[in-house]
């Protein structure tokens, strides 16, 4: 089973376990809208486009909970599952810790099989990840460095820390890693 599913389905487990109300790391988001978000991203693509939002919203008046969770566990429909673990690693690692970290939960132990999963999911995504500064991060745990794209200035940002949580510093989540600002040669 991939890093993608294992996920999938340990994120399906904890949304079941806490409910559709609990608080995520998603600003303004339950885990009931989390769920709907992650329904509509496989199953409604056209709400990419425009209308994002209210197909989420037409999705929680839909699907009960359960039934959007049975929906997420059942996997990408047919034409993405070749996609998977290209479209899902990153999804489903990060919004897995957006619903274990406001319960308290810190950092997990993940296998090198794992870590180095995630660190070759992270190289394309840092292409489209912004920064305000140059930003280099380094992952401590598996052999990469790579630079955000974009930021200006006199001042780079290195920041260095476990993969998993260099994963969630790029996406905008709050993570445990060391900052520190130096000058650009």
């Amino acid at each position: 089973m991939s890093l993608a599913q294992r996920e999938r389905q340990a994120l399906v487990a904890l949304l079941a376990q806490v409910g559709a109300d609990a608080p995520t790391l998603c600003e303004g988001w339950t885990t009931g809208d989390l769920a709907a978000h992650l329904f509509v991203r496989e199953n409604r693509p056209r709400a990419l486009i425009s209308g994002f939002e209210s197909e989420m919203a037409r999705v929680r008046a839909e699907l009960s909970y359960p039934e959007l969770l049975a929906r997420i566990a059942a996997g990408p429909p047919a034409l993405l599952q070749r996609a998977d673990a290209a479209m899902n690693t990153i999804e489903f690692f990060v919004h897995h810790e957006d619903v274990r970290r406001p319960r308290g939960d810190g950092p997990r132990a993940l296998s090198q099989a794992d870590r180095d999963e995630l660190a070759r999911r992270l190289g394309p995504m840092t292409l489209a990840a912004g920064a305000d500064l140059p930003t280099y991060v380094t992952a401590t745990d598996t052999a990469v460095t790579y630079q955000l794209r974009g930021g200006r200035g006199e001042i780079a940002r290195h920041v260095r820390g476990p993969i998993s949580e260099i994963v969630l510093f790029t996406l905008g989540r709050s993570a445990v890693v060391d900052e520190e600002l130096r000058p650009l040669p």
